[in-house]
């Protein structure tokens, strides 16, 4: 179940896109992962990250001649999200998370959602990857504390530009030049 679990903590796959995923679906070649039987209907690509690789090479070893290897061992999708859940919940009781009964499936796209929106991620390139159809979706994951948007401000190039530290003056102080030119009348 570990596996199960590193792949919605890496990839935000929803339940049924991994527990129905079919062989043909995966290119171990480019470790990718084709969706189409999702929420939305659309099609998605999504890589399988370098640290996944191993255990998900181990699994399709191991189950990849079943139609859905991400069944294996479990009877249906019911009794395969009932264990991941389980196994999810006991592992954040012992790792002393509070309100660990109200963590599932979907806290790992959540938390991936929000991670990657905060380590500066495109809003675009998250929807695509989580499969969102609308930006508003994607959007709805931001949350910026106040060091996130001192951090921003820093980030513009003109804060830099035009910082009192910078060593190029842009355009003459208009005073000065104004002051100049009201002299040069009464000279």
């Amino acid at each position: 179940i570990r596996t199960y679990l590193e792949i919605y903590a890496a990839t935000g796959m929803r339940r049924n896109e991994l527990s129905l995923m079919q062989p043909h679906q995966i290119d171990l070649q480019r470790w990718t992962i084709r969706l189409w039987a999702t929420k939305i209907s659309k099609e998605r690509v999504i890589a399988v990250p370098r640290w996944l690789q191993p255990a998900f090479l181990n699994h399709m070893t191991a189950y990849g001649s079943q139609q859905y290897p991400f069944l294996v061992p479990f009877t249906n999708v019911g009794s395969f999200g009932n264990a991941v859940l389980t196994t999810l919940q006991k592992s954040a009781q012992l790792a002393g998370i509070p309100d660990y009964q109200n963590i599932n499936i979907r806290t790992f796209r959540h938390s991936l959602i929000t991670n990657l929106l905060s380590a500066g991620h495109s809003l675009d390139a998250v929807m695509q990857f989580v499969g969102h159809s609308r930006i508003r979706t994607t959007m709805s994951y931001t949350h910026h504390d106040e060091a996130h948007v001192h951090k921003t401000a820093e980030a513009n190039p003109l804060s830099r530009l035009l910082s009192p530290d910078a060593a190029i003056e842009l355009v003459p102080d208009a005073s000065a030049a104004r002051n100049e030119s009201d002299s040069s009348k009464f000279a």
